[in-house]
Order: structure tokens, then C-alpha cells, then sequence
């Protein structure tokens, strides 16, 4: 932009947009007009054909890059975002792309984002938690988030893969996809050493605010959990170790905390994760609202659901949401 434009600009926003800003139906327009106008940044060059993208039922890879860009804006732009400023959003952002370009990342570079917006835009205490790390991309993105928010990350994993399957649940069905693409869990799969884990995470990410517990969540969890847990993240796929995790997870979970699952597309862990026996006889409680059991949080979030704790408004629960 010249000078002249430059100097007409901030005359018009002087004398225009900022007195706008003030009043509430015309902030709205002028945030509108500022997302729809504003040059869209770069992408990187790997994300359009990220693995995770690839699945889509009836859709290509440029309908994958044409959502990330579009929940890509949403996040960096988020109007009514309390914190960070567009700036260090744009910033994280890169950060997470880096992430997903360079490393094996079994959560959509969209997930990556959900879950950084509601860490973000927590209204509670405590630290977040991770269970299953695989090889740490994850991890990674979650500690750059615990960092700006100046929380912890509570890191869980065997990092010898998954346990052995029990018999009834090695097979597990997928909402959105054929018999086909049913998933045979097997022991050792996803397997991430706790050394690989923790150089990725010192290269991509936060190591300084990021612990390590290594071991079966059965044996790790009760002993190694925060004392309040802001946000946990729990991508372990067998029904099984899901319950384990929302077994010791939810009791020290905020008022107004959030349990992700990663794995909400498949029917077991969904039935594990909504048992009403567990509810009412060991967490006491009544089931909260899934949202995206199943379907997840859109196509480029398919795995991706949450419930949060409390009884909170759903001014709040949107909050947490990515489109605002």
C-alpha cells in the first residue's frame, strides 16, 4: 500500500470505524467487512493434501484446503476472541502448520485448531492433560497452547502403542465409513518412544511446560493427574482405555473444563464413553452432552467431540467453539 492509500485509511478509520466499533450492531458489520476483506495468509504448501483429509467421503483435496482455510480465518480473525490478538494466533497457527507438514499427525490440522481455540478460551483453573502422545505432534501443539496460557501439560502414554485389545473390542466400527474401513486394533500399534516424543516436542513445541508420564494409564493416571485439569485431550482408540480415561479424568475436571475424545467416530469407545452404569454408579453424575458423538465437528473434524463439565450457559459453551 503507497503512502496516500495508507493515510486515506487511517483517516477513514479514524473518523469512521473506530466511532463504529463503539456501537455494538455496527461493531458486528465492521468485523464482517474486515474478515471478508482481509488478504488471506498463506497456507502451507503441505496442508491442502494432509493425510488426515484424505478419507473425506465425496470430497477432494481442494475441499479440504478451501475448509482449513475457511476454520484457518475463523481462528486467527475470531471477533469476540478474548485472547490472544490476531498477531500471536497467526503465529501459533504457523507453528501447528509446521507441525503438520513435518511430522506424522493423526488429529486434522482442523482438530489442531478446535481444540487450541478452546484452551484459549477457557474460563477455568487447572492445567491440561494429554492421553496418548504417538509420535508428539499433538503434544506439541498443546504445549504451545499450555505456554500462552500459562498452564501445564500433563503428557500420558505407555510409549510401547496400544495395550493388547481385549477380544470384544479389537474390531470397532466407524460412523461415518463403510465395514471396509472398520479398524482391527492390534497391541504395540501407534507406537512412540517417550525419547522421540519428548525431541519432537523440544523442537515443535513448549518442552519447559510439558511432563511426561510414561506407563498404562491404569497404573499412571490416578497418581500422575493435575489436581484440576483444565482441558484434556484423549485420542487412545480402544473403547477400553477411553473409560479408563474418563474414569480418572473427569473427577478432576473444572467446572467449565473440557474432555475431548478423538476417538467419538467409533461405536465402541462411544458406548463406552456414554455408559450409563459408569455415570450414575461411579462418576455420579449425568451424562453431559457429547457434542459431535459420531459425527464429529465437521468434515475435517470427524473424530473430534466434547463434553464439558458443570452446569454452564451456552453463551459459554460456545466460547469454546471455533465459528463464534
Amino acid at each position: 500500500m503507497n503512502p496516500l492509500r495508507r493515510l486515506a485509511k487511517s483517516l477513514a478509520d479514524a473518523a469512521l470505524v473506530a466511532p463504529a466499533r463503539r456501537i455494538r450492531p455496527l461493531r458486528k458489520a465492521v468485523e464482517y467487512l474486515e474478515r471478508r476483506t482481509r488478504p488471506p495468509a498463506p497456507i502451507h504448501a503441505a496442508l491442502p493434501g494432509h493425510a488426515n483429509y484424505a478419507w473425506l467421503p465425496g470430497h477432494d483435496v481442494a475441499y479440504a484446503a478451501r475448509y482449513y482455510a475457511a476454520m484457518r480465518e475463523l481462528f486467527i480473525g475470531a471477533p469476540d476472541a478474548p485472547k490472544p490478538d490476531a498477531a500471536r494466533r497467526r503465529t501459533l497457527v504457523e507453528r501447528f502448520e509446521r507441525i503438520d507438514a513435518e511430522m506424522d499427525v493423526k488429529s486434522s490440522p482442523v482438530e489442531g485448531l478446535y481444540l487450541a481455540e478452546a484452551a484459549l478460551s477457557l474460563a477455568c483453573e487447572g492445567d491440561l492433560v494429554e492421553c496418548g502422545c504417538y509420535t508428539g505432534g499433538s503434544t506439541a501443539k498443546l504445549s504451545i497452547v499450555a505456554a500462552l496460557t500459562g498452564r501445564r501439560l500433563v503428557a500420558f502414554d505407555s510409549f510401547e502403542g496400544l495395550p493388547a485389545p481385549r477380544p470384544e473390542e479389537q474390531r470397532d466400527l466407524h460412523v461415518r465409513r463403510g465395514a471396509r474401513a472398520d479398524h482391527l486394533w492390534a497391541a504395540g500399534e501407534y507406537t512412540g518412544t517417550v525419547e522421540a516424543v519428548r525431541a519432537n516436542v523440544a523442537r515443535y513445541g513448549e518442552i519447559g511446560c510439558t511432563t511426561f508420564v510414561k506407563g498404562w494409564f491404569s497404573d499412571t493416571l490416578a497418581p500422575g493427574l493435575p489436581r484440576a485439569v483444565a482441558l484434556a485431550f484423549v485420542d487412545v482408540d480402544l473403547a477400553s482405555s477411553a473409560e479408563e480415561c474418563l474414569r480418572a479424568i473427569w473427577p478432576r475436571l473444572a467446572t467449565g473444563g473440557v474432555f475431548f475424545s478423538h476417538d467419538a467416530a467409533y461405536v465402541k469407545v462411544l458406548q463406552a464413553l456414554m455408559d450409563r452404569t459408569l455415570w450414575r454408579d461411579v462418576l455420579k453424575e449425568h451424562p453431559p452432552v457429547l457434542f459431535g458423538a459420531g459425527f464429529g465437528l465437521g468434515d475435517a473434524a470427524a473424530h473430534l467431540a466434547f463434553a464439558i463439565k458443570g452446569d454452564v450457559d451456552a453463551e459459554y459453551i460456545k466460547s469454546l467453539t471455533l465459528n463464534k
